[in-house]
């Protein structure tokens, strides 16, 4: 039988910065990936003293920012319907 996995326990909500480590595990993500969306997805950090910190406010409004993915909206890539350019529908028999 697999063992139940523990989810990490948050920061407590007072505390106003985070570190890269509880900023990874507060969107769930790894360390790694948090210096990643900074560097090239503008997630905000602020350096103070030798520790790379985010700011609780600047995660929550960088992540209510990013665009959303509507993954099972019942439509995948392989089943849309074609659209050229022009934003017109192209006819069945009419596809590339």
């Amino acid at each position: 039988m697999i063992a139940d996995r523990k989810t990490p326990d948050l920061p407590t909500t007072d505390r106003i910065a985070l570190s890269v480590s509880e900023a990874a595990d507060a969107i769930r993500v790894s360390s790694r990936q948090v210096y990643v969306l900074a560097e090239k997805h503008g997630l905000p950090t602020i350096k103070l003293g030798g520790r790379r910190l985010i700011r609780r406010a600047d995660l929550e409004a960088w992540l209510a920012a990013q665009p959303v993915d509507r993954i099972g909206d019942g439509q995948d890539a392989a089943n849309a319907p074609a659209v050229e350019a022009n934003g017109e529908g192209v006819a069945e028999g009419a596809r590339a």
